[in-house]
């Protein structure tokens, strides 16, 4: 999924339908997805329907997730969800429901991390810390 939905794959997904843009001439990536969403927000046709493509992706891939493991909770973490989650959350949520078994797909609460920097070492560091409380508080068969 990061191959079309990380910063590169968005990218790429504006240069394909709008090689000529005026906002692919940004200086890095971070100003690009800005200026893109900017764009989408004042209902710019290129910028919405790449913006809404990249949400019916990411919904279309979690619903996958979601059928598989049903989780209560999918926390998107990086600096392009901070950036394009708010835009892209009520798109995601209809390829969600559009793409998901009925009964996980309804109670799979998606939300944007409130973590800026570095989500996934917190969270692999979260994961370690109540895997050893988790060890240290179980009864020993001894």
């Amino acid at each position: 999924m990061e191959a079309y939905l990380g910063a590169p794959g968005i990218i790429q997904t504006l240069r394909d339908y709008a090689p000529d843009s005026p906002i692919l001439t940004l200086q890095n990536q971070s100003q690009i997805l800005a200026q893109l969403l900017e764009a989408a927000w004042q209902g710019d046709p290129t910028a919405t329907r790449v913006i809404n493509e990249v949400a019916q992706m990411l919904g279309a891939g979690l619903a996958n997730i979601i059928n598989f493991a049903n989780p209560e909770v999918i926390v998107l973490g990086s600096w392009v969800a901070q950036q394009i989650g708010t835009y892209i959350l009520p798109v995601m949520e209809q390829s969600i429901a559009a793409h998901a078994l009925a009964q996980p797909g309804r109670t799979a609460q998606i939300v944007l991390s409130q973590f800026t920097s570095n989500p996934v070492s917190l969270g692999a560091g979260a994961m370690m810390m109540e895997r050893y409380f988790d060890e240290s508080t179980a009864p020993t068969s001894r």
